[in-house]
């Protein structure tokens, strides 16, 4: 991910996932899809899917992989609560006992600090050293 933007990685992975799975529902449908679905689905597609990756490997870029992963897999919670906020629903015994759990984990995850100092090489996936 070093030496690519966010939005060029997003970019990759939208095309070639979403192309695949395009073509994928395209042959299950067994029939044509309106542009205008497919404008929409696409429009989704980058507002939910797209923001949420470029977010996840800016952070990863920044924070690094494993905390950056911790604060990601936090997505859940943030969807239980804005359910129980916009539409009503109920809030549990467990619900709240998993997210008190999961906000212990995140902070102690995220106070923990390196003892030592290093640098990751760049790596070429496109090269292959042949001897």
């Amino acid at each position: 991910m070093d030496g690519f933007s966010p939005e060029v990685i997003t970019f990759i992975k939208g095309i070639f996932g979403g192309g695949i799975n395009f073509t994928i529902g395209m042959f299950l449908a067994n029939q044509f899809i309106p542009l205008d679905i497919i404008f929409y689905g696409i429009l989704l597609g980058i507002i939910s899917y797209g923001l949420s990756i470029v977010l996840f490997i800016s952070s990863a870029q920044n924070l690094g992989a494993t905390r950056s992963q911790i604060l990601f897999s936090t997505a859940p919670f943030w969807g239980i609560m804005f359910s129980i906020l916009l539409i009503g629903e109920p809030l549990t015994l467990n619900l709240i006992i998993a997210t008190v759990f999961s906000i212990i984990g995140i902070v102690i995850i995220n106070n923990l600090v390196h003892m030592h100092q290093h640098k990751h090489e760049k790596w070429n996936i496109f090269m292959v050293q042949m001897n």
